[in-house]
């Protein structure tokens, strides 16, 4: 946000010299609303889209928003044609409610606009505790597990102001394929960043954030990270017809031009360590894989043996768990202005968690239940 109250200001006319002095190839201003006793709408100095007079070929500089109800949680829309009305609902909207429209329809509005949807600050407040929801700061996110299981939210921002790893890895154990991103909210100094491979092509901004949707990334607070699997890199989907499978992984990292250790990751569960590993691990049954390093992540390569569909019970129960949480505090705290507007959001629910029954269905059958 180049704007912001309590932030130090960053005008939209600076922003030009700070994206070339940081070397930064996509700069995505937010604009959002304003919180509480404000409703200010901030980062709005132009429309939505690439800021043409700010960019050339190697530094882009787009206009998206960051959509915001905190039980919900907060959603940064990339690569809008248009603002999403109303920025902000709930408490975040206009105090008081209402807490509609769920942030799954918001999804639908940015998606029909062809833009991409981050689920932001993911598990910042965490939603895998059975903590309590709350209207004020910090965003909760008890929506974020519905709107994955319903292909709504394509990237979690696993590095940044709050994320959490572990739920993004809860999710990917459900079988969900969700990229990771890092982005700084309001703070530009010590920012994590992402870095998506366009290969030989140009950068475009459609195409870097279609190569961000589909994982062909890594995520970083310093280190280059660097990772292979059967010579695909990140975002890779891989198909083999047996199992078990050998595979061959190839994973770096530098810092300060120095080789650091990486581990690689199959499920959340570290297979192997060391410096330039180069290495063939055995896969018993279909899942994700991962490079990771201290400070640097990759987004999965994500392989099927045999057809198996990934997911595991346990992951899709805790998820089930966090949905009833949701549908508890929507019956009995949440504010509508209609019954039909209650009705919608529940609905939404009942939609997710049936995502996850079928999960846990589905994975008792492969006896696969942890």
């Amino acid at each position: 946000h180049t704007t912001d109250v309590g932030a130090p200001v960053l005008y939209s006319q600076f922003w030009p010299v700070i994206l070339k002095a940081e070397d930064l190839g996509v700069s995505n201003i937010l604009t959002l609303k304003g919180e509480w006793d404000s409703h200010v709408v901030f980062a709005n100095e132009y429309p939505m889209g690439v800021l043409q007079w700010a960019s050339d070929a190697e530094n882009i500089i787009a206009y998206g928003e960051e959509y915001r109800n905190n039980p919900y949680g907060h959603l940064c829309l990339l690569g809008l044609d248009e603002l999403v009305e109303p920025i902000s609902s709930g408490a975040l909207g206009e105090l008081g409610g209402p807490d509609y429209p769920p942030n799954a329809l918001i999804c639908d509005e940015a998606m029909a606009q062809n833009a991409v949807v981050v689920g932001a600050h993911f598990g910042l407040y965490s939603m895998i505790e059975n903590k309590q929801i709350r209207y004020g700061w910090p965003s909760t996110g008890f929506e974020m597990p519905v709107d994955v299981a319903l292909e709504k939210i394509q990237i979690a921002e696993i590095y940044g102001n709050g994320g959490q790893r572990d739920v993004w890895y809860k999710l990917l154990n459900c079988g969900f394929e969700i990229a990771a991103t890092a982005g700084p909210d309001w703070v530009i100094k010590d920012t994590p960043r992402v870095y998506v491979y366009l290969g030989d092509e140009p950068l475009d901004f459609d195409r870097w954030t279609q190569g961000l949707k589909q994982g062909n990334s890594f995520i970083t607070k310093g280190p280059m990270l660097f990772f292979t699997v059967e010579g695909k890199k990140p975002g890779a989907r891989l198909d083999y017809s047996k199992r078990p499978k050998k595979v061959k992984v190839k994973a770096s990292a530098l810092l300060l031009g120095k080789p650091i250790p990486v581990e690689i990751i199959v499920n959340g569960e570290v297979v192997a360590k060391g410096v330039d590993l180069s290495r063939s691990i055995k896969l018993e049954d279909s899942c994700w894989i991962a490079a990771r390093c201290a400070n640097a992540h990759t987004s999965p390569v994500y392989v099927t043996l045999q057809g198996r569909a990934r997911g595991f019970a346990k992951e899709a129960e805790e998820f089930i768990t966090v949905i009833n949480l949701l549908e508890e505090w929507v019956n009995t705290k949440a504010l509508f202005d209609t019954p039909q507007q209650k009705r919608t959001v529940l609905n939404v629910m009942d939609q997710g968690r049936n995502v996850y029954k079928s999960v846990v269905e589905r994975a008792k059958k492969l006896r696969r239940t942890r």
